[in-house]
């Protein structure tokens, strides 16, 4: 999910005991976040059209109409890399990010803040 930093976390009912994880991609410059936007929506588009519309009248016997396909597919390849590197770098954070919380959950640390918490409920 791309928001902009002003949009706040959801409020959690604190009588129940649970555990949420989200991914969020957040920037304080709206003009880049709706670039970015913008971005990803016309690849999601351009995808679209071509699997509901251009596969649907690709004439298989025509090499032209191949190399239109692969013509408009080697032209769409670099931004989507390009999208694909940027998430890859995030998602592979954000599993960093889950190791390290799997091992203060382990750890004597984590024992003993939920029993502090505990006690000063």
């Amino acid at each position: 999910m791309l928001v902009d930093d002003s949009q706040s976390e959801p409020q959690l009912d604190s009588s129940e005991l649970g555990m949420s994880l989200s991914f969020k991609v957040s920037y304080s410059d709206p003009d880049f976040l709706n670039a970015q936007k913008q971005a990803l929506s016309d690849i999601v588009a351009e995808r679209n059209k071509l699997i509901h519309e251009d596969l649907a009248l690709l004439d298989t016997s025509s090499i032209e109409d191949y190399y239109e396909l692969i013509s408009l597919l080697d032209e769409q390849n670099p931004r989507l890399l390009a999208h694909l590197k940027e998430l890859g770098w995030m998602l592979t954070s954000c599993i960093e990010g889950l190791k390290d919380l799997q091992s203060f959950i382990k750890s004597p640390d984590f024992h003993q803040f939920i029993h502090s918490s505990q006690s000063d409920a």
